[in-house]
């Protein structure tokens, strides 16, 4: 059969698909090419061949738009880096990258530093060459890159930041140099399962059998693979180390008999740890030391134990009796939290306080002996724990938020020596019946004495808020006949707190008498002080103490009185109490009964009316300064000086807004037994103009004297605390002196914000950071040295500084935040950082206008350019007082000095390897400086400008790539020469068959 002929239009379209053919396979082929060239390096490979400056990553991502000095470009992947005066910073690298080389030197400098974060979360990161010039890694440089098998630290290493290689979970192996002799080895987080070698001439580090010590053998740093279930610490050993074994495999550890201390978090995490044995002379255990041991048993501890550090056993459940011991005298909080204990006994310990927490969901705990000498038992202590019942000791004297959540809690009896109750100490006991009180009402709750709208005295915050209502129906409280305070009725709030449930509520409260109660294991004495033995004034007699019998026949006696300062107080046969002189002194009365000697005590407070002062004594025993007394002249409060005892009590605070706005204060000293200086204490005192802070002061609260008259200012160095604002306008104050007991602590906001007169600022070593604000408008303020602990600086911090000069920094800003929102950022990328805020007809944020501010970093190699905006200028201190800046701000004839000896350096744009002809290294710094001189604000440029550097860089990448390749150029010709003969032969075709 014979073939159909194809239409006119088909018979057209074949010529034409044959005439595309030649084109479409000459296209096909440099595609090719290009595909095998560009292919990932490393893809097909079956080992790792490291070259110079070589980043390998199978899926590389063009660089963002930073302001680097330099990338490295390897096939297509890349390495970030910045050059500083002294060397190079590598700051990041792609995350994709799986194996990487990094040289010892680029562009001719030593590579010193690898930044904070450099190669954090590279996650398929295997193996990488550390430079032989590396001299720091910052802090938590490879945390999270969890395929990293190994790491060779190399030798000239002086510093390793903190968290380095945290979350490296496949690192196998670490090896020490000699170099490295200052190294927290808990930068390394695992199991034990890393084997760690040390250079043999390190000299302050050695590796035996797995385990690292110091040189000395007296401190165990960090445990490796150790080969062995068991471990037994060695006799040379005095210390165990912060984290030591943490999360280690053993099952078991014997200390040696030197041993003294065990750090925080030493065996934290050992989740086989079965059994411990402790040594005789062990004096510490550090803050989670065993924290999360879930199979920890049993524990002896010895004699001579001194503290117990916080969660140091939370988490024990495995855990079913303690016995604390008669030296311990420091119980830190939490410290059985959440663990599996049956038992407890406290009765030997020599502790006052029972801490916050300590035994916080011990829901098996039944059987708990406190003891009489814990006086206070803090928030939470017993939270969510069922026992039924509980003894509590004879002398406490202050309860808190104690009991909350135990929902099996049917009794309880509080001593005659309760004075202070928390609020919702019984909140969700669900199953109280009962509630007993030997002595007279204690301070409930910290709404006590509150009135609210509807007339009603309640206490929405009170001990026993917190209960449901079914509850509170069927609670009855007990309270002794003739004890004080208590009234007819008991109004109050069950069912939680606040407008939307305020229930008014009367419990009922029935009286009984302790005597009546023969069958009582405990006979006692209990002595009921009148109120005014709180303070009692000099020459005054009280009435007589009262006297209960409890479980003591009346005829048992006679009583029997003592003061144990008769000098302060004299008490006759009655009972009656007489002040004599100030001071502090206990009334004691005792009988005898069948040969046992029994006694109760009672404090008395005599006070004299010499101090101008109103003050009070706070829970804790300690003098809380309220004020001025009524009727003090205002002559009388011109020179004030706090004491430091008052009635025998340390005075230990000032109170909030104790003399806020007072017109009269013209000075004040205070002392060092001061620990806390209220909010707004003196705030707006405008005449105040001279402050003496004693050493011994630790907390200065928020406004305490802003808006006074200060002229000048010493704050001593055992402050741990500076609140907001705490000196703010002061606008007077010339000069400020920040002391540091070497305790780290950060500002607070604004701490000398509007300070307009404030000249000269010295801030000591242990200044960690700032809160933003602090020296917002001192407009007098011209320059400034900041302490090398300062890790951070905050927003705004020199806002206003309109005649700042210098800011001169010590040491390396380790925590300074850059990648955070812009309008909070002090060294954010753009128009915006720490000296934002500055007038802006002083500061215009371009190096060219920017007449005199210069912030100034030490000569160290470390990339301190790299912090900054490129509109701010940086420099070091040379010799002779002089300043030379750094060589990233070119200079131009516009710069202005301000007289000052500037020794400017010029360095060309640095775009790593590329070698970049003259002329457009001259047209990128000039781009350059266009572009931090339009930086505030004109986006359009800046995209503009990013847009055209984005295009650059791909044009360098292909000119790089041909330049080191020269077959392509071979290749490309023969490309074009193939597609020019294939066309010319389709055309020739095409021709022929028209023919």
């Amino acid at each position: 059969m014979q073939d159909k002929p194809l239409s006119i239009k088909k018979q057209r379209k074949l010529p034409l698909a044959r005439r595309l053919l030649p084109f479409i396979l000459a296209a096909a082929f440099p595609a090719a090419l290009l595909f095998l060239f560009f292919l990932p390096a490393g893809a097909g490979a079956d080992e790792f061949q490291a070259t110079p400056g070589a980043v390998v990553a199978p899926e590389p991502a063009a660089p963002a738009g930073e302001n680097l000095t330099g990338v490295f470009y390897d096939n297509g992947s890349f390495l970030k880096y910045k050059a500083g005066a002294a060397g190079i910073t590598i700051v990041a690298c792609d995350q994709a990258a799986t194996r990487i080389n990094i040289p010892d030197y680029i562009e001719g400098k030593p590579v010193t530093n690898i930044a904070r974060e450099a190669f954090s979360g590279c996650r398929e990161l295997t193996e990488i060459r550390l430079p032989g010039t590396l001299r720091t890694i910052g802090y938590a440089a490879f945390a999270g890159c969890k395929s990293l098998t190994g790491i060779d630290l190399p030798e000239g290493l002086e510093q390793v930041g903190e968290h380095a290689f945290w979350y490296c979970d496949s690192l196998r192996e670490v090896k020490i140099p000699a170099s490295l002799k200052d190294f927290n080895l808990n930068t390394f987080t695992g199991k034990g399962d890393i084997r760690f070698a040390v250079a043999e001439n390190n000299p302050v580090y050695t590796c035996r059998d797995g385990v690292i010590y110091t040189k000395d053998g007296k401190t165990l740093v960090r445990a490796g693979i150790i080969g062995s279930d068991s471990f037994a610490v060695p006799d040379s050993v005095t210390e165990i180390s912060t984290g030591a074994f943490f999360h280690h495999p053993l099952t078991s550890i014997t200390l040696g008999p030197n041993v003294k201390t065990i750090g925080p978090e030493a065996f934290s995490s050992c989740l086989q740890l079965e059994e411990v044995n402790l040594n005789e002379g062990l004096k510490n255990i550090g803050d989670k030391a065993f924290q999360g041991c879930l199979r920890l048993d049993g524990i002896i501890f010895n004699e001579g134990l001194k503290s117990i550090g916080a969660n140091a056993f939370e988490g024990t459940a495995a855990l079913k009796e303690i016995v604390l011991p008669a030296g311990l005298a420091s119980l830190g909080q939490s410290a059985f939290k959440g663990s599996g204990l049956e038992k407890a006994d406290l009765a030997k310990s020599g502790l006052e306080t029972l801490p916050y927490g300590t035994f916080w969901d011990c829901v098996r705990l039944q059987d708990i002996t406190l003891g009489d000498r814990i006086r206070v038992i803090e928030d939470s202590a017993f939270r969510n724990c069922t026992f039924r019942e509980i003894t509590l000791p004879a002398q406490l004297r202050q309860l808190k938020t104690s009991f909350t959540g135990c929902a099996e809690l049917e009794s309880i009896t509080f001593p005659y020596s309760l004075k202070s109750m928390g609020s919702g100490v019984f909140a969700e006991c669900t199953a109280l019946e009962a509630v007993y009180f030997e002595g007279n009402m204690p301070h409930r709750g910290d709404g006590f004495g509150t009135s609210v709208p509807n007339g009603v005295w309640t206490r929405e915050n009170d001990s026993f808020s917190g209960l449901p209502l079914a509850v509170a129906k069927k609670l009855k409280i007990y309270v002794l006949t003739g004890a004080r305070g208590w009234g007819d009725s008991f109004k109050d709030f069950a069912d939680g707190s606040g407008a939307t449930s305020r229930i008014p509520f009367v419990y009922p409260v029935e009286y009984y008498t302790l005597e009546e109660e023969a069958e009582q294991d405990n006979p006692r004495l209990i002595l009921h002080a009148p109120e005014s033995f709180a303070h009692l004034e000099t020459g005054s007699t009280a009435e007589a103490l009262g006297v209960i019998r409890a479980g003591l026949p009346a005829e048992a006696g006679p009583i029997l009185w003592s003061s144990s300062d008769p000098s302060v107080a004299a008490v006759d046969d009655s009972g009656r109490v007489t002040a004599l002189q100030m001071g502090v002194s206990t009334i004691t009365a005792s009988l005898v009964y069948k040969g046992t000697l029994y006694t109760g005590e009672a404090e008395v407070n005599a006070i004299g009316l010499e101090s101008p002062l109103d003050w009070s004594v706070q829970r804790d025993g300690t003098v809380i300064i309220n004020g001025f007394r009524e009727g003090i002249s205002e002559q009388e409060m011109t020179e004030l000086e706090i004491p430091r005892s008052l009635g025998g009590y340390t005075v230990g605070a000032i109170r909030s807004h104790a003399f806020a706005k007072n017109p009269s204060i013209r000075s004040v000293r205070i002392p060092g037994t001061v620990q806390t200086i209220g909010n707004n204490a003196f705030y707006y005192c405008a005449l105040l103009r001279e402050v003496i802070l004693e050493e011994g002061i630790r907390d200065i609260g928020v406004n305490a004297f802003a808006g006074t008259g200060l002229r000048e200012l010493v704050v001593p160095q055992s402050v741990t605390r500076i609140q907001d604002a705490a000196f703010a306008d002061c606008q007077e104050l010339q000069s400020a002196t920040i002391k540091s007991g070497n305790l780290e602590y950060p500002l607070g906001i604004g701490v000398f914000r509007d300070g307009q007169n404030l000249k000269e600022v010295t801030l000591a070593e242990g200044i960690t950071a700032t809160g933003g604000y602090t020296f917002a408008g001192c407009t007098s303020l011209e320059s400034i040295t900041l302490p090398s602990t300062l890790q951070a600086l905050n927003m705004y911090d020199f806002s206003g500084c309109s005649n700042l000069k210098t800011v001169e920094l010590q040491g390396y800003l380790l925590r300074q935040e850059t990648g955070i929102a812009e309008n909070y950022n002090p060294f954010a990328a753009l128009n915006i950082d720490f000296v934002r805020g500055i007038d802006n007809k002083h500061i215009k944020f371009d190096y060219r206008e920017s007449k005199d501010l210069v912030i100034l970093h030490p000569d160290d190699g470390n990339d301190w350019g790299g912090l900054f905006n490129n509109a701010v200028r940086t420099g070091v201190r040379i010799p002779g007082g002089g300043i030379r800046l750094d060589g990233f701000i070119p200079l131009t004839s516009h710069s202005d000095t301000g007289g000052k000896s500037y020794q400017p350096v010029i360095n060309e744009i640095n775009y790593g390897t590329f070698p970049v002809p003259v002329q457009n290294r001259t047209a990128a710094i000039a781009e350059t400086a266009q572009s931090s001189t339009e930086a505030s604000g004109e986006k359009d440029e800046d995209n503009t400008a990013k847009e055209t550097a984005k295009a650059a860089t791909v044009f360098e990448v292909v000119r790089k790539t041909v330049e080191e390749n020269p077959w392509l150029s071979v290749a490309a010709g023969g490309m074009i020469l193939a597609v020019i003969l294939l066309g010319g032969a389709g055309r020739f075709r095409r021709n022929r068959n028209d023919q």
